[in-house]
């Protein structure tokens, strides 16, 4: 019905689009999805609807000024660890709209709390319309009461996005009529209740909990991936008469490219997956204060050392630990999967694409790089490793169909990569692509 609405306003011009939303939402670290009544945890996308696909639709319309009311709790599940990240990810939304407000009432981590009637956040708009003393309300007289409001309530924190003058009118003319009616229906509204619709710690373990797999549940989808690789590999244009793919997984990470750069990223960014980066000791030389009493009272006096000075300072030899390598903590088939486009002609070279699948009790991460072969003799060829990017991809084994979606992703960029280089010598690029 929503793309029908869409579809059916598609050619008006449209001054103001008002979106307004009461239910439940849930926020995945990439997108907030708005929940439907058949919503299914292992078909997210499918049973629910996307905000980005909303944004899609709305801006398709034009609209002088967008307002969107998510009135929706977050399932009370975070699937990142980046506080922030929810709102950061409502505040880039705004750049698909020329003036917007959007007001959604708590954040990613957090419920909206309601009785039996009305939620407290839709409850707060109707507040802010019957209560004020003027004969008309703006958008941010709407956004200043309901911040009011909630200012000292620490288990509900609305969030607010604005991208507009401040001017815009929500209702022109408050007649008495609305106002009854409206403080007629809060009337029934108690705050009294406000605590008592927590919902119970329990249900929100028990819910969090279905994001974790057992042991044999998350290795089947880990040892499904080669199989899912060799399945979406195949080169569909002009690329499958130039090469032969060749796909072999590996039990170790001997042929690895830039391996420490990924033992950095372990060592790093693990906090849950099963894989540990290795470290050796190391020694650098640095430069350092000789008399750290002296600097510390020529700091206070504002007194500028020469960071050359001899005088002042050392060279010495410190001794650190670098992420050298990384470790499987898995009993598994295999640890890298590699897809190789073996040139099938002396004047174009080979490409080889690396898979790393790294796994969690709720997640399976995918970093790939990529790497290009140039000759080193009449019939062998080296790969080149200087400019390789390892880059990650997340995804929740409660949507593990999502990984042959990303493998696709992969082996369309890869096809179009392992060409490029063929396309610009052979000048058949396109004007945009010649960079």
């Amino acid at each position: 019905r929503l793309s029908e609405f869409i579809e059916r306003h598609s050619s008006d011009d449209i001054d103001e689009l008002f979106f307004y939303f009461s239910g439940h939402g849930l926020f995945d670290g990439s997108d907030f999805h708005y929940i439907l009544s058949d919503f299914d945890a292992e078909k997210i996308k499918s049973t629910s609807l996307e905000n980005s696909e909303l944004d899609t639709m709305i801006k398709s319309l034009k609209p002088c000024l967008t307002i969107k009311i998510v009135d929706a709790c977050n399932s009370g599940v975070s699937y990142i660890k980046d506080p922030a990240a929810f709102s950061k990810y409502i505040t880039d939304s705004k750049l698909h709209f020329s003036k917007c407000y959007f007001m959604f009432s708590s954040e990613d981590t957090q419920f909206s709390f309601a009785d039996p009637h009305l939620s407290f956040f839709t409850k707060a708009i109707g507040e802010a319309v019957a209560y004020t003393p003027e004969n008309s309300i703006r958008y941010k007289d709407i956004i200043d009461y309901i911040s009011d409001k909630f200012s000292k309530n620490e288990k509900q924190s609305p969030v607010f996005i604005n991208q507009a003058s401040f001017t815009e009118v929500f209702i022109k003319n408050i007649t008495p009529e609305n106002r009854k009616n409206i403080e007629e229906t809060l009337s029934i509204v108690s705050d009294s209740k406000v605590e008592t619709k927590r919902q119970p710690l329990k249900e929100l373990v028990i819910k969090d909990a279905e994001r974790y797999f057992t042991e044999e549940k998350a290795m089947s989808i880990y040892e499904s991936v080669p199989d899912a690789v060799k399945e979406q590999f195949k080169f569909k244009g002009e690329a499958r008469e130039l090469f032969e793919l060749i796909v072999e997984t590996h039990e170790n990470y001997d042929d690895v490219p830039k391996l420490p750069l990924l033992a950095e990223w372990v060592d790093k960014n693990n906090d849950d997956l099963f894989v540990k980066a290795k470290s050796e000791k190391k020694e650098r030389t640095v430069k350092k204060i000789k008399n750290r009493g002296l600097a510390t009272a020529l700091a206070r006096i504002n007194t500028w050392m020469d960071y050359d000075d001899d005088d002042n300072y050392k060279w010495v030899t410190e001794y650190y630990l670098s992420p050298v390598s990384i470790e499987s903590l898995l009993t598994c088939s295999y640890n890298l999967t590699t897809v190789q486009a073996k040139s099938k002609y002396p004047n174009i070279n080979s490409t080889k694409l690396y898979i790393l699948p790294f796994l969690s009790k709720t997640r399976l991460v995918i970093l790939s790089c990529m790497a290009f072969y140039k000759p080193s003799g009449w019939d062998s060829e080296v790969l080149i490793d200087n400019n390789i990017k390892w880059t990650p991809h997340t995804i929740e084994l409660i949507t593990s169909n999502d990984i042959k979606k990303h493998l696709t992703v992969l082996a369309k960029n890869f096809e179009n990569e392992t060409l490029h280089p063929i396309l610009k010598a052979f000048k058949l690029l396109p004007d945009s692509d010649k960079k």
